[in-house]
């Protein structure tokens, strides 16, 4: 009789228990009911809701308009399993593919940990050159229960279904950042369901990502939604932030797939294009490229409504209200000391000579640079990083230094100054130089490189129980340390707008400031330093930006005022061209 009253009592334990369990992964949104999951790291309970829809399916007269708010549902939905990753082909860069794509991609995951309190809250914004990526692959559980923060991870059209401007106010471009605010009023909304602070609210980005969080800072449109921000890699002042082309490529994608248009017949190409199949539409944006410079194609852009000016030009005004509003928030960002690794050569396996550098390289990237300024943007580049007694490895990481600081530094150390204000929010930059032993997110590598690659610093903030950007990742004990500092200085800012409070960290990080431009390094060693990689960051913040802003110049021509510029460029080709008949 004992053992029958002790199974029953132990009986009715596990069933209050699962009761329980079922109340705490079970909540009602502001569209219906939804079911997630719950799993432990180290005892702390996370309670995770994966492919919530935010908005109704972009597909049919939705497609190429602005995100709307979700239609709502009876019953439970099921949400314990991703939703499938906007329309994308695979990357080339050695990221994790999407396994599953669609139109019908508007969703966004949460992770929130089962303690008690009101939390701070942080949204994610996935890289991926705004044309690849996904959610899928960003599992924040660890970083979710040792900051004790709630972090939503959220989905967003990438390529020309994002980011093409097709007829103007009934075809807006910037779609991509839209959606990303739809997702942020989703949590404003939302969020006190999960124990969540919506005023609160980081938002945090790696790549396009960081770039993306940095034109939320510009926007009035995301206004109210966040109160801080963290670009990873990535900000609005790299030029691959920002597109132009969007009139020349709707043309040729409406070519490709047989919307037989003129340029003046904007709505037309419209309505052919939304009745256009997504694969064949996703083909022709590539195909569309083909043959066009630049790094990116389809970009967030100035477009009147979202952006009414460009950076430099909102950036004359210190006073405006933009810049007021960007310098009010609190900031905290850097870069990898490896990031621009992503576009070395395949060539470079074993090294790079000296004068493949000076006399291949280095031109070819300051005719990317600016074309029109080629010739003395080269002579910098060869005066900072070329060395021509240096080995075939020591100069292969000079050229990935060049890669790194136009692409990363130069971006990176313009938002931090142009954020740093006496009367504004908090401003923190930092460093990563540490490299992963179990790999990099982007591979593989040549084996002379050992930095920190793009995206590796990511490794470290989701950490070791379940790594889900290098697979098979087994972290060391010393790695696993290191992880769990860099989640405190996050989790710190979250909650406070300063990485140092309200846990201490065994590491303070400075403030940055115009006068000192402190910042941090993350690597082997952990320490607070002054002027970050100095000589490369003022080449790249002041030397180069006022080389192209100056007048056009070429090695035959000389220099010419920027207003005759272009003319006078074709001039100089042409010179060029017969002198070599």
């Amino acid at each position: 009789m004992e053992s029958r009253v002790s199974r029953l009592s132990l009986l009715v334990v596990l069933v209050n228990a699962l009761a329980k369990v079922d109340a705490q992964t079970t909540v009602t949104i502001n569209t219906g009911t939804i079911q997630g999951f719950s799993s432990t790291v180290d005892g702390i309970r996370v309670n995770t809701f994966l492919g919530i829809p935010f908005a109704k399916p972009p597909v049919g007269d939705l497609r190429f308009a602005k995100p709307q708010p979700p239609a709502s549902w009876t019953g439970v939905k099921q949400t314990v399993k991703y939703g499938p990753s906007c329309m994308q082909r695979p990357n080339e860069f050695g990221f994790p593919n999407a396994t599953q794509v669609s139109e019908d991609c508007l969703t966004l995951n949460v992770f929130a940990p089962n303690t008690t309190g009101v939390k701070a809250v942080m949204v994610f914004i996935h890289g991926g050159g705004y044309y690849f990526g996904g959610t899928f692959h960003y599992d924040y559980t660890e970083f979710a229960a040792r900051g004790n923060i709630i972090v939503v991870t959220v989905n967003y059209r990438l390529g020309a279904f994002g980011f093409l401007s097709i007829d103007g106010a009934n075809a807006p471009g910037n779609l991509g950042l839209w959606d990303q605010i739809e997702g942020l009023k989703w949590v404003k909304a939302n969020i006190k369901i999960f124990n969540g602070d919506p005023q609160r609210v980081t938002i945090f980005g790696e790549s396009a990502g960081g770039g993306s969080v940095t034109q939320l800072a510009l926007t009035a449109a995301a206004r109210g939604l966040f109160q801080r921000f963290i670009p990873h890699s990535g900000s609005a002042w790299a030029d691959w932030a920002w597109s132009t082309r969007s009139p020349e490529l709707s043309m040729k994608i409406g070519k490709i797939v047989g919307c037989n248009v003129g340029p003046a017949e904007r709505a037309e190409l419209l309505a052919c294009l939304r009745k256009t199949d997504a694969e064949a539409y996703l083909n022709a944006s590539f195909e569309a490229t083909v043959g066009v410079p630049g790094l990116l194609f389809y970009c967030p852009e100035v477009d009147g409504d979202m952006f009414p000016k460009s950076l430099s030009d909102v950036f004359k005004n210190a006073d405006s209200d933009v810049v007021r509003h960007f310098r009010s928030l609190d900031y905290m960002g850097g870069f990898n000391d490896g990031d621009g690794a992503i576009l070395t050569p395949p060539t470079a396996t074993n090294g790079m000579s000296p004068a493949d550098l000076r006399d291949k390289w280095i031109p070819l990237k300051a005719k990317d640079i600016s074309p029109e300024h080629e010739a003395k943007i080269a002579e910098v580049l060869t005066e900072e990083y070329y060395d021509s007694s240096a080995d075939a490895i020591t100069t292969a990481r000079r050229y990935a230094d060049i890669l790194t600081d136009w692409l990363f530094t130069g971006a990176m150390g313009s938002a931090t100054a142009a954020h740093a204000s006496p009367t504004g929010g908090s401003t923190y930059l930092y460093y990563f130089t540490k490299v992963p032993s179990f790999g990099y997110v982007v591979s593989p590598m040549p084996p002379w490189f050992r930095r920190s690659n793009h995206a590796d610093d990511l490794s470290f903030l989701m950490g070791a129980h379940h790594p889900t950007m290098v697979p098979n990742a087994t972290f060391t004990d010393e790695e696993k340390e290191f992880s769990k500092k860099m989640m405190t200085y996050w989790a710190n800012f979250a909650k406070t707008g300063n990485p140092n409070q309200p846990v201490s960290p065994s590491t303070t990080w400075p403030e940055y400031t115009a006068s000192g431009k402190e910042y941090i390094e993350l690597g082997d060693v952990i320490s607070a330093k002054s002027d970050v990689i100095p000589k490369r960051m003022v080449l790249w913040t002041n030397t180069i930006p006022k080389i192209r802003a100056s007048a056009f110049s070429t090695a035959a021509c000389g220099n010419f005022p920027h207003v005759f510029g272009i003319a006078f460029a074709v001039l100089c080709a042409l010179i060029k061209y017969l002198a070599y008949m």
